[in-house]
């Protein structure tokens, strides 16, 4: 019988986390011969991806294990492990049919893949895309040391960077985890005239505060202040900081320079010069990558995922955390030299090849799964 591997996915959106979980599936359905079901608590958008991609999924509602910044809440959190715990049975029976020798949970955010896992005697991956309390200040409700217990049960912890890694590494079995960079699209590489006399840079990514969009705005006023006023920010996304975002953007004059693109599955990152990641605590950073693979050179903040992907003075600059005015001053170095601009981006596209490709992605992950087969 077909091996199977069962994804557990708690986002239903569209983002990084999602995009690469389907592009991995589609490496294991058409390269490898194995099957695979995706697992998502509710109805959402990633539903168009998994149905573009002829990829089987079930809906199960079950829970998270953690809130938004509220310490323990012991009787809810047990409400939680108990309810995912009923479903991982009654989900298991559905389940039994299929070779399932593998459940790869995509997110830290809960436990149901764990029990699921145990219902199924198959072995469990708790793949880390997040810095939980860091970058979004989650606190698990049944405390650090439950989860740590569940974690350290898995046959392997991958983490998406050596920075997630590392931060991990004082809580969860150092001998299970192990580093595997996310992969991204190889992408045409053509651009637009990089003299056309407008400066343009994109900044996307969910419009929440953890993104760091309003330091962009800051550095915009400096720019303007600064009389480097042919440039125009184009911030695509969603989120619950996009009321906030447009009244700063009106409050300090800056509607010539920065539009609210909305969200969008395509951007265009071919029309622009220049890419920024100004988040703080990126565990690694999809997008930084997706700017490379589509030869712009890139701003980031000097810190987590994102100094591990921009090659300072190479591909691009990083800039010190929090520092609207450093972030300003980079990008005036690109904006009065688009020939240093057409350069870092070249390099950091053959940097991008090099270490985040797609397919090194799915050949990486998929040796983790030949050793657990093996020990079958």
């Amino acid at each position: 019988m077909k091996k199977c591997i069962v994804f557990i996915s708690m986002n239903t959106k569209k983002e990084g986390a999602e995009k690469s979980l389907i592009s991995l599936q589609k490496y294991l359905i058409n390269s490898k011969n194995i099957k695979t079901i995706t697992i998502i608590p509710e109805n959402g958008k990633i539903e168009e991806l998994l149905k573009e991609n002829n990829i089987e999924y079930m809906i199960c509602n079950f829970r998270n294990c953690i809130n938004l910044n509220k310490g323990k809440q012991y009787i809810k959190g047990n409400l939680k492990k108990i309810y995912n715990q009923i479903q991982a049975k009654k989900l298991a029976k559905k389940l039994k049919k299929y070779n399932i020798q593998i459940v790869h949970t995509n997110t830290l955010t809960t436990d149901f893949g764990y029990y699921l896992a145990k219902e199924l005697n198959a072995k469990h991956i708790w793949h880390i895309r997040e810095l939980a309390k860091k970058q979004f200040n989650f606190d698990f409700e049944l405390g650090n040391d439950y989860i740590i217990k569940c974690v350290n049960q898995s046959s392997k912890i991958i983490c998406n960077s050596e920075s997630v890694k590392e931060y991990y590494s004082n809580y969860f079995d150092k001998s299970k985890i192990i580093c595997v960079y996310n992969g991204v699209s190889t992408a045409e590489s053509g651009k637009e005239d990089w003299n056309n006399p407008k400066f343009k840079m994109v900044l996307a990514g969910r419009l929440s505060s953890e993104k760091c969009q309003m330091l962009a705005i800051k550095a915009c006023k400096i720019l303007k202040e600064s009389n480097y006023n042919n440039f125009i920010l184009d911030l695509y996304g969603d989120g619950i900081d996009k009321d906030i975002l447009e009244k700063n953007i009106i409050d300090l004059n800056l509607e010539k320079y920065i539009k609210l693109k909305g969200f969008s599955d395509n951007v265009p990152f071919k029309n622009y010069h220049l890419g920024l990641m100004c988040s703080s605590n990126e565990a690694f950073g999809r997008v930084t990558v997706e700017y490379m693979m589509n030869s712009l050179p890139v701003i980031g903040a000097n810190s987590f995922g994102t100094k591990e992907i921009i090659k300072d003075n190479i591909s691009g600059y990083l800039f010190n955390v929090d520092d609207a005015k450093d972030l300003a001053d980079k990008i005036m170095i690109f904006y009065n030299n688009r020939k240093l601009c057409q350069k870092m981006g070249k390099e950091g596209r053959k940097i991008a090849l090099r270490n985040f490709s797609e397919n090194s992605y799915c050949e990486n992950i998929y040796k983790i799964y030949q050793k657990i087969f093996l020990e079958e």
